[in-house]
């Protein structure tokens, strides 16, 4: 693969997805999980410059949102291809975006920063402040 260079190094003439293996149409959808740690691999990975799988690893995190999905569903923008839930090309954020969360706004309460740790906090941050909500 073009994307990975000499020492697992990520090569910034294609996405990140090329070297986690995403199919090239991918890169026309925003998307989406339902929670989990994928998301804050990417960003790990990135923030190393190279592919790093390892949830447990220290790590600067950046923002990770949380969106109304129904809404987005009942607006007819939600796509599902049996494995992922994305939109196509582009999604307003004032209209769909319920949170963002940033490490100001969790508690890790003295743990090293993971991805796994952000991930978890975040999502239960959002589940005590917008209950009944689908991501």
């Amino acid at each position: 693969m073009e994307f990975i260079e000499k020492n697992n190094e990520i090569n910034e003439n294609n996405p990140i997805g090329d070297a986690l293996g995403d199919h090239e149409e991918y890169r026309d959808y925003i998307m989406f999980s339902d929670g989990g740690v994928s998301g804050e691999i990417v960003v790990n990975s990135k923030n190393h410059n190279k592919i790093v799988m390892n949830i447990d690893s220290e790590y600067v995190p950046g923002a990770r949102l949380y969106f109304n999905a129904k809404k987005i569903a009942e607006s007819g923008l939600l796509v599902r291809d049996g494995l992922h839930y994305k939109v196509k090309d582009k999604l307003p954020l004032g209209e769909y975006l319920l949170w963002v969360s940033t490490i100001d706004d969790v508690d890790l309460k003295d743990k090293v920063c993971s991805p796994i740790n952000f991930a978890k906090a975040s999502d239960c941050k959002f589940q005590k402040l917008y209950k009944g909500y689908l991501r």
